[in-house]
């Protein structure tokens, strides 16, 4: 069974919606944990003296890619901002060359210009291709 709770989008940003929104996550996010933390506490028990080092690994396995995203998303926003006063540009730059390589294939001249290539390519590089 599936429940959804949606959220209205005018709603502040705040520590309430932000533990709604965890608690939401954890709840839906338990079957699939499960077996696994259980594995590392049978594992925990068996070797008290790697107990700590079981668990430790574990948390920051599951904590690892939560906080990669938050980094990437930070640092992608900030960068998207200062992007944004050139989509124009690149919708545009985008579209002539689309329609260049399209012209290539249409013609036939990217696979003339695909073996002038292929032929003054260094071998040493061509090993690695």
């Amino acid at each position: 069974m599936t429940r959804r709770l949606d959220m209205p989008a005018d709603m502040e940003h705040g520590y309430v919606r932000s533990v709604v929104f965890g608690a939401t996550f954890a709840s839906g996010w338990t079957p699939c944990i499960g077996p696994l933390l259980g594995t590392v506490i049978t594992l925990a028990f068996a070797e008290p003296s790697r107990a700590v080092g079981y668990v430790f690994i574990y948390a920051l396995e599951r904590v690892a890619p939560f906080l990669l995203t938050a980094v990437l998303l930070v640092r992608g926003f900030s960068l998207f901002q200062h992007l944004n006063r050139y989509v124009r540009l690149v919708e545009r730059v985008s579209g002539v060359l689309m329609v260049r390589v399209g012209g290539l294939l249409v013609t036939g001249l990217s696979t003339v210009l695909n073996s002038y290539f292929i032929r003054i390519t260094p071998e040493w590089l061509l090993r690695y291709l």
